[in-house]
C-alpha cells in the first residue's frame, strides 16, 4: 500500500495534538492529587493541611475540566477515509484514518451485549495516521429488500434497546470518575443503513460497520437529511439500501 495514503490531514493532525495535550494535563492534575493526598496523611500541622485541602480541591477542579476537554476533543467527528476493508486469511482487516475511535469502549460493550449482533474486535493497532482493526470474519450475504422490514424491527426492539442500556450502565459508572462524556452521552451508531448489515446462511443478523460506534449527545451535529423530489420519491428511493429511516418518515425526508 502506498505511503502517501496514510497521510494526515490538517484537521487529524490538530485534533490528535489537542487530545494528546488534553490528556497529558489530565495527568498531571492527577498525579499532583495524588501527591497531595499522601503529603495530607503525613501533615500534622493544621495551617499545612487547610492550604493542602485548598489545593487539593484546586487540583480536582482542573483534572475534571481538562478530562471534559480531553473526552469532548476525543469525540469530535473528524472526516475519515476507510484505505482497506478486506478478508485477510481467517480474519477481515479494515485500515482507517481515524486513530481516536475507542476500541477498547467497544470491546466492553461488544463483551456486555453486543456479541449478539457485533464482530469480535480480535486486535487493534494505532499508528502515526491510521488505525488498522483485525476482526472476526463472519460468511454470509448482503441484506435484499426482503430483508429491510426484518431490519428495522431488530434494530428497534434489539440494538437500539442494547445501546441505551449500555449508556444507562456507562453512566453510572461515570459518576464515580473522571469521565465526564459518558455522563451525558449515549453510545451509538453512526451510519445506520442496510448495506452495513450482513445476513449468515443460519438467518442471523450482524451490523458490520464497527468504527462507526461513538458517544453523541444530539446536540452535536445531526443526523444528515436529504430531501427528495417527487419524481424520485416516485421512483422508489425509499427502497435504496443505502437508505435506513423509521416506518413512517416525514414525506420527501429521509437519513441518510
Amino acid at each position: 500500500m502506498e505511503a502517501n495514503l496514510f497521510t494526515e490531514t490538517e484537521e487529524q493532525k490538530k485534533k490528535i495534538k489537542e487530545v494528546k495535550e488534553a490528556k497529558e494535563k489530565v495527568q498531571f492534575y492527577t498525579n499532583e492529587i495524588k501527591r497531595i493526598k499522601y503529603a495530607l496523611e503525613n501533615e500534622v500541622t493544621q495551617v499545612a493541611i487547610q492550604q493542602l485541602t485548598r489545593d487539593k480541591e484546586s487540583a480536582e477542579v482542573y483534572a475534571e475540566k481538562w478530562t471534559l476537554r480531553a473526552e469532548m476533543l476525543s469525540s469530535r467527528r473528524v472526516s475519515s477515509k476507510t484505505l482497506l476493508n478486506e478478508k485477510h486469511g481467517n480474519y477481515w482487516i479494515k485500515i482507517i484514518e481515524d486513530v481516536t475511535w475507542d476500541a477498547e469502549e467497544y470491546r466492553q460493550f461488544y463483551k456486555h451485549s453486543g456479541h449478539e449482533f457485533l464482530p469480535k474486535l480480535i486486535d487493534y493497532e494505532i499508528l502515526e495516521s491510521y488505525m488498522e482493526l483485525k476482526m472476526e470474519y463472519i460468511e454470509g450475504d448482503s441484506p435484499r429488500l426482503v430483508h429491510h422490514g426484518a431490519i428495522l424491527r431488530y434494530l428497534s426492539y434489539k440494538i437500539i434497546p442494547t445501546l441505551y442500556e449500555w449508556s444507562r450502565l456507562r453512566k453510572i459508572e461515570a459518576k464515580h470518575s473522571f469521565d465526564l462524556i459518558k455522563r451525558d452521552k449515549i453510545y451509538m451508531h453512526d451510519d445506520l443503513k442496510f448495506n452495513n448489515f450482513l445476513i449468515t446462511k443460519n438467518d442471523k443478523l450482524y451490523l458490520m460497520d464497527i468504527n462507526a460506534f461513538f458517544w453523541h449527545n444530539f446536540d452535536d451535529d445531526r443526523p444528515r437529511i436529504e430531501h427528495r423530489t417527487d419524481k424520485q420519491i416516485a421512483s422508489g428511493w425509499h427502497s435504496h439500501p443505502d437508505y435506513l429511516f423509521l416506518s413512517n418518515p416525514p414525506t420527501g425526508y429521509c437519513l441518510k
